[in-house]
């Protein structure tokens, strides 16, 4: 009877042995889990909330007037913005080919223009970074805002030279700053902020064009109760798809997601500016950056047609759609309560 009594005892330190180790074991795995999901949820989703952080408010009340000049350099973009605090900022340059580049210089020079306070690069393409280059060699640049992409990912001359112009301003005393998700610019009556798709710059090389327009950040500009979204090649895919996650988080209403003025991504390429996205911005006017004849047909008719069915469906009134290969240079005069002035000068 002892023997068998000693049996037992030893049989149930053996479980009870064998439990610890399987109850440690399953903590371990539990642990691991959880590391795991909150890792996960802060790579494909802490953007969210790093965006809404670095947001910032207007330090003072809303004054003075907003100028957006959408300059006509043919196929491609190139954005002039006078800030009402007298401040000026540069969204692209289009390809700087002679007269594209002519063009986008004589507007500078006719705006008076001595020195960019900000200078935003949507991504490496010539058409949006070919003009950028001149402007950094000719302008003082207080602040760069660019894609973390190396010459290495995307080798070009043209994306080189500008890179090269800009390091010579930073070594100056220009800031650069890579224009993810966690940036913003606050001004004393606006403020800017960027939803862009993260991971943001990635290792391999930009073999594609899609690939290297699947990086541009959404822009935003909040000027008093008027926003303006500028989305440079933004697609669908990346660029869209981010942004419409936050609509799915409790940010929502705090984020001024939908717009009065959409500049429409991609030269009105049919790849970008889904349906989904369009009920999210609901925004009042579009403009479309576009050259004349080009051999992309941008903008293409699924994109006009998807336009032209949300502004239908649109409650606000005086719903449009500005064109620089019909419209030629386009300026929106905003002021202090939100009132917009639309001035064209129609292309040759």
């Amino acid at each position: 009877m002892a023997q068998s009594n000693l049996s037992k005892i030893v049989k149930n330190k053996k479980m009870s042995k064998g439990f610890k180790i399987l109850c440690v074991c399953l903590a371990v795995v539990f642990l691991a889990i959880v590391l795991f999901i909150g890792w996960y949820t802060e790579r494909e989703y802490g953007w969210i909330s790093r965006a809404l952080s670095n947001r910032g408010e207007y330090a003072g009340s809303v004054e003075g007037e907003l100028a957006v000049h959408f300059v006509d350099v043919g196929q491609g973009d190139a954005i002039i913005v006078q800030l009402p605090d007298g401040k000026n900022l540069i969204i692209d340059g289009g390809d700087g080919k002679s007269s594209r580049l002519t063009a986008l210089h004589t507007y500078i020079e006719f705006l008076e223009i001595k020195r960019f306070d900000y200078l935003m690069l949507t991504h490496s393409d010539e058409d949006h970074v070919g003009g950028l280059v001149s402007v950094a060699e000719k302008y003082d640049v207080g602040e760069f805002y660019v894609p973390k992409v190396t010459t290495a990912q995307h080798n070009t001359k043209v994306y080189k030279n500008f890179i090269d112009a800009m390091n010579i301003q930073v070594a100056n005393g220009a800031e650069r700053y890579y224009s993810s998700s966690e940036c913003s610019v606050i001004g004393e009556y606006y403020k800017i902020i960027f939803i862009t798709p993260e991971p943001f710059g990635y290792e391999q090389k930009f073999s594609t064009a899609a690939q290297r327009n699947s990086i541009s950040p959404i822009i935003i500009l909040e000027f008093g109760s008027f926003s303006i979204m500028f989305t440079g090649d933004a697609t669908t895919k990346e660029s869209e798809k981010w942004f419409l996650d936050i609509a799915k988080t409790d940010a929502y209403t705090d984020i001024f997601l939908d717009v009065d003025v959409l500049k429409v991504a991609h030269h009105g390429g049919r790849d970008s500016t889904c349906d989904a996205f369009l009920n999210i911005v609901q925004a009042e006017y579009f403009v479309i950056c576009v050259g004349k004849g080009n051999t992309y047909k941008h903008p293409h008719t699924e994109l006009l047609t998807r336009l032209e069915l949300n502004m239908n469906t649109n409650p606000k009134n005086d719903t449009g759609i500005f064109r620089t290969d019909e419209n030629g240079d386009i300026l929106l005069k905003v002021d202090e309560k939100g009132e917009m002035d639309w001035t064209t000068q129609k292309a040759a």
